[in-house]
């Protein structure tokens, strides 16, 4: 049987994981379009802004993740408080 606590850590603990695959994800995007961009030639301007958005969608992955996990942690913290 599970408790509310249970299924509530269970949600926090899938939308952490979920966080972590699409900021990975994110992560190797931003990469690939980094190694893709020429940086002998001449700054085209679009292709330059399509690297910095790949790691602007990044920074926003990797910082729900974060907040995802602090979220999970507090949870933990507030129910071993209350025991």
């Amino acid at each position: 049987m599970d408790t509310p606590a249970q299924k509530k850590f269970d949600k926090l603990y899938r939308k952490l994981r979920k966080a972590n695959v699409a900021s990975q994800k994110a992560f190797e995007r931003s990469q690939t379009a980094i190694a893709k961009y020429h940086w002998t030639e001449a700054d085209d301007g679009w292709r330059w802004r399509k690297v910095l958005a790949a790691g602007d969608r990044q920074a926003a992955a990797s910082k729900k993740a974060e907040d995802a996990f602090t979220a999970l942690v507090e949870f933990q913290r507030k129910l071993l408080a209350r025991h």
